[in-house]
């Protein structure tokens, strides 16, 4: 009992249940045929609607029956594969929707990247020519050289404060 219990174990792991199914039926199928062969095989009078032959009608239906189960097989095939078709074109047309997204999101960055290193250069030239211009006019006004470079090195060092200070005050 432990080792049928282990073996269906096993099938499920490998098969699902309508695998186990179908080949449980196919083997019950197989023993019906073979436990009842000599009548499949039985000539009997078979109508063809315009003459009438001899032949085994089991063995007849048997072959129709396998047709047509192969015809379905092969339907079921072709759809399988039409499916595969259309989900590969999906997939591809999915590709390159997110190749596009991500090159427009790139350019979109790096044109943002661009604008703002631009300004930040007209900042900085802007505030360069008005500090020379501040440093001339107090040169003018008769500071000395060292009590403005002094100023100029407090501003600096109390900017980033002011600035954090302004940041994250409350409103």
């Amino acid at each position: 009992l432990a080792e049928t219990s282990f073996f269906l174990f096993a099938i499920g792991d490998a098969m699902s249940i309508r695998t186990v199914v179908i080949l449980l039926l196919c083997i019950l199928s197989a023993v019906f045929l073979a436990v009842n062969w000599s009548g499949i095989v039985a000539p009997v009078p078979v109508n063809l609607l315009f003459t009438q032959v001899q032949a085994p009608l089991g063995l007849i239906l048997f072959v129709v029956l396998g047709l047509l189960i192969v015809a379905c097989l092969l339907w079921s095939i072709m759809q399988q594969a039409a499916v595969l078709v259309d989900i590969r074109k999906a997939y591809r047309e999915a590709r390159t929707n997110k190749r596009l997204a991500e090159d427009a999101e790139q350019s979109r960055l790096e044109a943002s990247t661009k604008t703002v290193t631009q300004e930040f250069a007209d900042l900085s030239q802007a505030m360069k020519t008005e500090s020379e211009k501040t440093v001339a006019a107090l040169y003018r006004r008769g500071y000395p050289p060292e009590e403005i470079r002094a100023g100029i090195r407090r501003i600096l060092e109390e900017q980033p404060q002011r600035l954090q200070e302004e940041m994250y005050r409350d409103d």
